[in-house]
């Protein structure tokens, strides 16, 4: 019996050893300026595939507060949001960190040249308008 025993826990090791690893999701990186056969394409415009909503601030919810956040921000090969930069906030700070927290979370389908992403600013205004 204890020889049975030790030939499945040897067994439940090895096997486990010679399981190749994968890299975990946010590792995995695409470009999204090529195409399945990694060929550089050209894209003449953003597209938006992923858009997460900010939640509304407990504050700004229990004060019945509206505002807007108006915001730049660059895209990277793999169509990530980069160097987000909040251009103006009304009212000021109350929607700053739920906003940044969601964009950073934004995917896009950039520009493209040639298989290269064009890094031009993308401005946008977010309103927040519950109430």
């Amino acid at each position: 019996m204890r020889i049975v025993i030790i030939s499945i826990v040897l067994c439940a090791l090895l096997g486990c050893k010679t399981t190749p690893t994968m890299k975990p999701a946010e590792e995995i990186k695409f470009d999204l300026c090529k195409n399945k056969e990694n060929k550089p394409i050209t894209r003449d415009v953003v597209k938006n595939i992923v858009m997460i909503w900010p939640r509304y601030p407990q504050y700004a919810e229990d004060n019945k507060i509206n505002g807007y956040l108006k915001f730049k921000f660059y895209l990277s090969a793999s169509g990530a949001t980069e160097r987000i930069e909040i251009l103006e906030s009304f009212p000021k700070g109350v929607f700053d960190e739920v906003g940044l927290k969601a964009f950073k979370k934004w995917k896009y389908l950039p520009k493209c040249n040639n298989g290269v992403v064009v890094p031009e600013p993308i401005e946008m205004t977010l309103p927040f308008s519950e109430y």
